[in-house]
C-alpha cells in the first residue's frame, strides 16, 4: 500500500493521522471518524512517501518536504551543503531532488555516486516557501 501525507489547501493544515484516512476507488480522500466514513470536499493534495527517510527517521514526501544535505562531487574533495525538494520525474520513473541555487537536477535514486550525506527535512513547500529563497 502507498504511503502518503494529505494537504488541506483551503484550510492550509495536514489533514490529522489521528484519524484513518485514505482514496477510496474513485479518487476520493476519505477519513474514518466515530465508526462513519466522511469523503473530504475541500481542495487537498496528496503526497507520496518517496521511500526515503532523513537522518532522524523521517518520511520523505515528493512535492513536499524540502531537505538539507551535504554533497560531494565525484572529481572534487569539496564538500557544499544544499538544500532543494525531491520530485517525480514520470519520464524516467525516478525521484530526483530539485536542487536549490544551482541550475539543474541531480538524480536521488543513486546515492553512492552521488556522495550525499546527513540528509534533513527542514520544512514543508506548503508551509516554508521562505526557504526556498536562495
Amino acid at each position: 500500500m502507498n504511503e502518503f501525507v494529505v494537504w488541506d489547501k483551503d484550510r492550509r493544515v495536514w489533514i490529522d493521522e489521528s484519524y484513518p484516512f485514505y482514496i477510496n476507488s474513485t479518487g476520493l480522500l476519505c477519513i474514518q471518524r466515530n465508526n462513519k466514513v466522511m469523503m473530504i470536499e475541500n481542495d487537498c493534495e496528496v503526497f507520496n512517501y518517496t521511500g526515503k527517510d532523513d537522518i532522524d527517521g523521517n518520511k520523505i514526501y515528493a512535492d513536499c518536504s524540502i531537505v538539507e544535505f551535504e554533497y560531494k562531487e565525484k572529481f572534487n574533495s569539496e564538500i557544499k551543503k544544499l538544500k532543494g525538494f525531491f520530485i517525480w520525474d514520470n519520464t524516467n520513473l525516478l525521484y530526483y531532488i530539485e536542487v536549490l541555487g544551482v541550475f539543474g537536477r541531480r538524480p536521488m535514486i543513486n546515492y553512492k555516486g552521488l556522495k550525499i550525506k546527513n540528509l534533513k527535512i527542514i520544512g514543508t513547500l506548503q508551509e516554508n516557501k521562505e526557504l526556498l529563497d536562495v
